[in-house]
């Protein structure tokens, strides 16, 4: 019996250590969604700009007014223009895409380990040059190069 019991705890475990590790791993696809939207996005803006651009972008999965995935965000209709401009959605800038990959592993990492996101909750971000009329419905958090970023309640006022 103390045999069955060992090995019983031993399978417990290692199941535990597979639900754990399966749990930090991201889908590639989704990863790459991440890096496609801070590259389009924010790719001429200071590092914490491409890092807060990544920050909005996982706070909208959470957010109830959001669809549940980074693809589906990212391509929701509306939401980010590069993926409506009828443009290429390619990276054609090796250097700054590959930059980008590695903002996106570590937001995703820094939000599943629970680290605090710099925008505040942010959800929303316009340029400094953009005046959306959506703006006064939400609070502005910050400013960051030449982005605004606001957190949103849900409500449009």
């Amino acid at each position: 019996m103390n045999i069955l019991s060992s090995i019983l705890n031993a399978l417990i475990l290692m199941l535990f250590i597979v639900i754990t590790v399966q749990a930090k791993q991201i889908d590639e696809k989704e990863l790459k969604c991440l890096a496609l939207n801070i590259y389009h996005e924010a790719r001429s803006e200071p590092p914490v700009g491409r890092y807060a651009v990544a920050w909005v972008t996982l706070n909208r999965v959470e957010h109830e007014k959001f669809r549940d995935t980074i693809c589906k965000v990212v391509y929701q209709k509306g939401q980010f223009s590069w993926t409506e401009d009828g443009k290429s959605d390619k990276a054609y800038e090796k250097e700054a895409f590959k930059e980008a990959m590695k903002i996106a592993e570590d937001v995703y990492y820094a939000k599943e380990d629970g680290k605090i996101d710099p925008t505040g909750g942010a959800t929303f971000y316009h340029a400094v040059y953009v005046k959306p009329k959506w703006r006064h419905s939400m609070s502005s958090s910050l400013k960051i190069g030449k982005h605004i970023f606001y957190t949103w309640d849900g409500t449009w006022k």
